[in-house]
């Protein structure tokens, strides 16, 4: 049998591991409610991620082509005026060398 010394031993243990099961139960749950935050806030940054994805990917497919076209262009009329404006200076020497030709031969 079991004397009672024994007996209170045996119940002040079970009360110690009882408060430690319930202290883990405790811990336990506090964990849990961490994990569910965190699981709410990797869906947001996950959802953010593609969000910001489609954006980069947008601008890769269409508006840094249309930009490059866009400053390709730009760069080129520059060159066009210079073109234009030489051929005019050009044009305006022939035509006045030829003009001064012609009114040397008619004197």
């Amino acid at each position: 049998m079991v004397d009672d010394k024994e007996w209170q031993k045996f119940i002040t243990e079970c009360t110690v591991y009882k408060e430690k099961v319930d202290n883990l139960t405790i811990i336990t749950k506090e964990q849990e409610k961490r994990i569910s935050v965190l699981e709410n806030e990797n869906t947001k940054t996950d959802f953010q991620y593609n969000e910001i994805m489609k954006t980069l990917n947008k601008l890769v497919e269409t508006t840094i082509p249309a930009l490059s076209a866009e400053i390709q262009a730009i760069k080129e009329k520059p060159v066009k005026r210079y073109e234009t404006i030489v051929a005019g200076v050009l044009g305006a020497l022939a035509g006045g060398i030829g003009t001064f030709i012609v009114n040397m031969l008619l004197k």
